[in-house]
């Protein structure tokens, strides 16, 4: 994989600080292993939802090629590695073609690391704008977007070229927060600190401020899915407690998210006067409400979802042309799309 393309270096560069909550940090060299940490609280929903979606059952084509599939939004290679896992108990290795797309170098650095001390075989890093990922019309059998479409500056505009992408009657499987309770304990530590900073006081806050469209509401997710011209669709909401081996475990498990918040809520005044106080005051906390060197866990709820590229990809048909099986969608201007959204949510809860 190459990053040596400028301009487009330039212009994620661009997108990235678009982003409303935490764009700048994806493009910190350092990005790959500070996430990689954060996979504890990320990496417990991969396996449920690519199960959810089938992956552990796949069909291969009809045709005689390998299966293609993107790992969209793939950070680290969390959901990556699942992938593996169930591609190597089907035997399917050398028949999955695996793409896994992210803007940010730093984590692709990582992740290509990673591909290499596991021996993954047929997985390749490409360096994309998942709102305009560059791939060819219909060219990927199934698409997974675990933990990142919420985050996307136009989650829109990437959903829909998640859309354009599949190729017809291909799958496409998403996680998308619930309610981000680790906030809760963070919030109440820092309530103790000179100067009463500001928090987030609830998780509804935290993801809002983060967030293009209310992403942490299953009907909102299934809407968006139908407006896309998406069919099958199934979203549920899972529960996972996440283990943690102590208080220090927590900080060093949510230490980036901790970091994106203060750094969004506090004022340079405070991040001078209270950023050195932060994990002190957090690790203290949680072992007065946990105990010092006990584990303990903190609940944490995902929206999963899977959804279907109509078309007639069978081996009936399997002679037209995946144009020709798909159906035409017109999809909406996407520049006042969500606004024109929230007026009509408002209308019809009567706020």
């Amino acid at each position: 994989m190459s990053h040596n393309n400028t301009e487009s270096t330039k212009k994620l560069a661009e997108l990235a600080s678009e982003t409303r909550f935490a764009g700048p940090l994806w493009l910190r060299e350092e990005v790959g292993a500070l996430y990689a940490k954060g996979e504890v609280h990320t990496g417990p929903f991969s396996m449920p939802l690519l199960r959810m979606a089938n992956f552990d059952k796949l069909s291969l084509p009809s045709e005689n090629r390998n299966l293609r599939m993107l790992d969209l939004c793939c950070g680290s290679g969390v959901t990556t590695h699942e992938l593996q896992v169930l591609l190597q108990q089907q035997g399917l290795e050398d028949k999955v073609d695996l793409v896994c797309g992210d803007f940010s170098a730093g984590q692709l650095e990582y992740l290509d690391k990673r591909i290499q001390r596991m021996g993954w075989r047929n997985t390749v890093t490409r360096q994309m704008n998942a709102e305009r990922n560059g791939e060819p019309d219909m060219s990927f059998d199934h698409v997974v977007c675990a933990q990142g479409l919420m985050i996307i500056p136009d989650s829109q505009a990437a959903l829909q070229d998640c859309y354009r992408v599949l190729k017809p009657g291909g799958t496409f499987a998403l996680s998308v927060w619930y309610t981000e309770n680790w906030i809760l304990d963070v919030r109440d530590a820092v309530a103790q600190l000179p100067g009463l900073p500001n928090w987030p006081q609830t998780s509804l806050e935290l993801t809002n401020s983060w967030a293009q469209g209310p992403w942490e509401d299953p009907h909102y997710v299934k809407s968006m899915l139908h407006r896309r011209g998406f069919v099958d669709i199934d979203v549920q909401t899972k529960i996972i407690m996440i283990p943690l081996k102590d208080a220090e475990d927590f900080y060093e498990v949510y230490d980036a998210f901790i970091e994106w918040v203060a750094d969004r809520y506090w004022t340079e005044g405070e991040r001078k006067r209270c950023k050195p106080l932060l994990r002190d005051a957090v690790v203290g906390f949680m072992e007065r409400k946990y105990g010092r060197g006990r584990p303990f866990s903190i609940e944490k709820v995902c929206i999963l979802g899977t959804a279907r590229r109509p078309g007639c990809r069978t081996e009936r048909a399997s002679a037209l042309s995946d144009a020709e099986c798909s159906p035409k969608v017109e999809f909406a201007d996407q520049k006042y799309e969500y606004k024109i959204w929230q007026i009509e949510y408002i209308t019809s809860v009567g706020l």
